[in-house]
């Protein structure tokens, strides 16, 4: 059964399970009058997000393909090789230049004329770079040609260089002339292309065969991007170990993405001597590689220094990285190594929210609309939470549907506070279910109808956006039943 399939038969369970449970919850009962939804939240408490730190992981859930594809956003953009530009030199350096190579460029122009591939290449780039004598694009340009097609490799990548803003297609045939004859930055770039689509197909079976051929060459650049290509399978067969001794290649030559990668896979191991490797390997990548920061933080919290931790995030947080931002406001949050304080922890909060992190702005939506002191403080926290709840995030939606039934930043609707207890609800969560019960109550049975079919509808959309109700704190189960 396809993934898809599986999906839908999971959505369709769980509609089934919403419309049983919300049917037995909305048979009338011979209670007292329904006490008012603030005294129950009141008396009962609010369900509280999770405080837990977030770490950077080479796992993810989905296809191998999109997995690949976000790890790649931690390589530096690739650039096309530097056409030959003329030197910038003065009039007197030039009048100097020219007069010692006066008497030389005869013999080689002499040499060139009768086929000699030395002269050709080298009076070619000459006069391609102008040095030592007047720049002639036109003719180096053809002496390159000539060159290049009896098989000259350099010649080849000078020319894919100077053809790639005027003419892709010749450009992209010269590069594979030169990586064909084992001219390596030829095949890195290559093996690049084709990963990337630049200027040809995406074609992973291509991109990992130039890389191979470019890493086995001594290219850490290509070993790097060979080892993540093997870790997910992407272009041929997935093999840890042979990403783990890609990326172990590139880091004997310094390439920090590599002994990033290295340290993501010791940190999941439990080895005696992993977290100690994983240190160094992330030491090896700061500052190159932001999220090392934060990961250097995650382990000093494992051996409960938390101090060490909350320098670590910080460092992350100020280069950018929305994960050690979130993580030391966290501790700010709960006085973690640090001196409790809200309002340290909702400015790093905010840096993570911004950058559109889901439990940043989850966490900093709660504070803020726990510590509210009127409506504008309300509707920064509906905004925050909707954003959220728009990444699948279900604590959020919960809040929201707590937002909904008290008027608190959002008109009061009890109608759609219901829906989104209903679906807090179906991912598990106790207090959700019995504030669905108690606002369902109140609703009359076409209302209620209504509210269940646009649950159902909300619940298989956050199924689409991978939802998830995170570890949170509950109120007592019973103390929440006394008051319904």
């Amino acid at each position: 059964m396809s993934e898809h399939h599986l999906r839908v038969v999971r959505a369709h369970c769980a509609v089934a399970v919403l419309i049983i449970l919300t049917a037995c919850s909305s048979a009338p009962k011979p209670v007292s009058p329904e006490p008012d939804i603030e005294d129950i939240l009141q008396t009962a408490g609010v369900m509280k997000p999770a405080v837990t730190p977030l770490s950077h992981s080479l796992h993810c859930t989905g296809k191998s393909t999109r997995c690949y594809v976000d790890a790649l956003k931690l390589l530096p953009a690739w650039t096309f090789p530097e056409p030959d530009q003329p030197l910038l030199l003065s009039e007197e350096q030039q009048e100097v230049m020219y007069r010692r190579f006066s008497d030389l460029m005869p013999i080689f122009e002499e040499r060139a004329a009768s086929g000699n591939q030395t002269a050709q290449l080298t009076l070619g780039l000459i006069r391609m770079r102008g040095q030592m004598a007047e720049p002639d694009p036109e003719r180096g340009m053809k002496l390159l040609r000539q060159v290049a097609d009896k098989g000259e490799c350099l010649a080849s990548w000078r020319l894919a260089a100077n053809l790639f803003a005027t003419n892709t297609d010749q450009a992209v045939f010269r590069l594979r002339q030169a990586a064909e004859c084992s001219y390596q930055p030829a095949q890195v770039l290559l093996g690049l292309l084709y990963r990337d689509g630049k200027h040809v197909p995406v074609q992973y079976q291509q991109a990992r065969y130039w890389l191979s051929l470019g890493a086995a060459q001594g290219s850490a650049e290509a070993a790097a991007n060979l080892g993540l290509m093997q870790y997910y399978g992407i272009g041929g067969i997935q093999s840890e170990e042979q990403a783990i001794n890609s990326w172990s290649l590139a880091a004997l030559t310094g390439e920090p993405r590599a002994a990033y990668w290295l340290g993501l896979v010791e940190s999941g191991r439990f080895q005696t001597d992993s977290l100690t490797k994983a240190r160094q390997y992330f030491r090896q990548a700061i500052p190159a590689v932001v999220p090392a920061w934060n990961q250097l933080g995650i382990l000093d919290l494992k051996v409960e220094r938390s101090n060490d931790a909350s320098e670590w995030f910080e460092a992350g947080a100020k280069a950018g990285d929305p994960l050690a931002a979130y993580n030391l406001g966290c501790l700010w949050h709960t006085g973690n190594g640090l001196t409790r304080n809200d309002l340290q922890a909702q400015g790093w909060l905010k840096q993570a929210a911004a950058q559109n992190l889901r439990q940043g702005q989850r966490l900093l939506g709660y504070l803020i609309w726990k510590e509210s002191r009127g409506s504008a403080d309300y509707m920064d926290a509906a905004e925050l939470l909707e954003a959220a709840a728009s990444q699948g995030d279900i604590y959020s939606l919960y809040l929201l549907g707590v937002m909904r039934a008290t008027g608190q930043g959002l008109v009061r609707d009890l109608s759609q506070a219901y829906i989104r207890f209903s679906v807090a609800a179906a991912y598990g969560s106790p207090s959700a279910s019995s504030m669905r019960d108690a606002v369902g109550r109140q609703l009359s049975s076409d209302e209620l109808e209504s509210a269940q079919r646009r649950a159902q509808f909300l619940y298989e959309k956050m199924l689409d956006r991978g939802a998830v109700l995170e570890a949170v704190s509950e109120p007592p189960k019973q103390l929440i039943e006394q008051q319904l």
